[in-house]
């Protein structure tokens, strides 16, 4: 993660690079907390990225955007798999371990170590290994659709946490391990009558 002094560094350049804005210590001081999840080196290519597109200086958001682009293009830990790919390598887990396998618990770790947390979880919200290898023929079709549908919404909820802030992540990760003890999920807002979702997971 990127430290202060690389912020700090990345600041003087885009300031350099715009010299029509002027930085208070202010301005310096949220980007350093906006950016601190962000790989020190990959936020320094962001930066000598943002000059070549943009007109004005950018924003943290245009820095974040930035730096997932360049990340999805080399293969970085923001690099996002397709629907298709996914739905091709659980079929090829389902094809090389089988029904018993799938569903051994003392196998079935081991496996799952080895896919993309969000493969897995996909996997599971679709009724999990057992239901897939009892797929029929004339199922194949309704299930990949089943598949695509809940992969496409756990990365658009995946690239949702990617754009909180650190603080509110790190608050939401707190939240999720004081109510994981009694498996809540939902919580009532102190003075409101509605209930409210939260805990997305980060």
């Amino acid at each position: 993660m990127a430290t202060e002094e690389e912020i700090v560094k990345v600041m003087k350049f885009l300031s350099a690079a715009y010299p029509q804005r002027e930085l208070s210590a202010e301005t310096i001081a949220v980007y350093v907390a906006s950016l601190a999840d962000v790989d020190g080196e990959l936020l320094w290519l962001a930066a000598q990225q943002a000059v070549r597109e943009l007109k004005y200086f950018p924003t943290v958001a245009e820095l974040l955007e930035i730096a997932s682009r360049i990340s999805n293009a080399f293969g970085g830990p923001g690099n996002e798999m397709t629907s298709g790919q996914a739905w091709a390598l659980v079929m090829g887990v389902v094809r090389r371990y089988g029904f018993y396998k799938l569903t051994d618990p003392d196998v079935v770790p081991g496996v799952e170590a080895k896919l993309p947390a969000l493969v897995v979880r996909a996997v599971h919200a679709v009724g999990g290994w057992r239901d897939l290898c009892l797929v029929r023929e004339d199922q194949v079709m309704p299930t990949r659709a089943h598949f695509y549908k809940v992969y496409e919404q756990l990365q658009r909820r995946q690239r949702e946490v990617r754009r909180l802030h650190p603080a509110v992540r790190q608050a939401i990760t707190a939240a999720r391990a004081a109510l994981k003890g009694n498996g809540e999920v939902e919580a009532k807002a102190k003075g409101a009558n509605r209930e409210v979702h939260i805990l997305p997971e980060v």
